[in-house]
């Protein structure tokens, strides 16, 4: 098996886990079911596990020039540096949507772990607004939208290398993943305010406390993620003076 069908397999079945998961954390929320809840619990692990290894299987991929992967021919080249080609994982659309899956897929499986124990009704309905949120990404990567694992008829000698930005600066491979950290986990305070608009009886835990407290965690992140892409974000594309759209966007309007 290659790493392409490997990828592709893991991000199917982690499809199918996600679904489950909404499933079981929706009735677990509903009936206060624990063993709905462990069930839950168990899909959350297990998709993370298989999120992972599509993100490893695709670096996999473009680290060792499989052009086979239309992803992989038309952001990488026999030429490109090892770190480069890794960092290729989000060099693009699909690539990208597959990280922020695994960012995501995290999340949830924190909240699983974590906050179930912690605030149990609270969390137990912000996991399964996880789930749907987990399930809509995978969704996207396994269906023409987004799948980074297109296959091509007859695989190319080379590839077109990676987008020029991405080699303008090691600290690439730290701009985008800490961006799409800060973006991404918006959705856990997200998914606990869902329960809080819908719930007077939740009088325990203070609304502002449960979900600012985490908002502050991700403008963090944010924050951290423009100092290592201001300096390559000087010059994107070639065009001296411009600025990295995502950068500005989360100074302007952090989450």
């Amino acid at each position: 098996m290659s790493a392409g069908d490997l990828g592709a397999a893991a991000l199917r079945a982690a499809l199918f886990l996600a679904l489950w998961g909404t499933g079981a954390a929706v009735y677990a929320a509903w009936r206060r079911d624990a063993r709905a809840l462990v069930s839950a619990r168990a899909s959350a692990a297990i998709a993370l596990v298989l999120v992972v290894v599509a993100s490893l299987s695709m670096m996999f991929a473009l680290a060792t020039h499989d052009f086979s992967i239309l992803y992989v021919a038309e952001n990488n080249a026999r030429e490109t540096p090892l770190f480069y080609s890794i960092i290729g994982l989000w060099a693009a659309l699909e690539g990208s949507i597959l990280l922020w899956t695994t960012v995501l897929a995290a999340a949830t499986a924190f909240i699983a772990f974590r906050g179930t124990v912690a605030i149990p009704r609270l969390a137990t309905t912000a996991l399964a607004v996880l789930f749907a949120m987990l399930s809509f990404f995978l969704l996207l990567v396994t269906t023409p939208a987004a799948d980074p694992f297109v296959r091509l008829a007859i695989a190319p000698a080379n590839g077109n290398g990676p987008n020029p930005l991405l080699q303008n600066h090691p600290l690439m491979a730290l701009h985008p993943p800490l961006l799409y950290l800060g973006y991404v986990l918006t959705a856990v305070p997200f998914a606990y305010a869902e329960h809080l608009a819908g719930d007077r009886d939740v009088r325990a835990h203070d609304p502002w406390d449960v979900s600012h407290a985490k908002r502050r965690r991700e403008q963090r992140a944010l924050v951290h993620a423009v100092g290592p892409g201001a300096a390559p974000a000087r010059v994107p594309r070639g065009r001296p003076g411009g600025v990295d759209r995502s950068a500005a966007l989360a100074v302007i309007a952090p989450p």
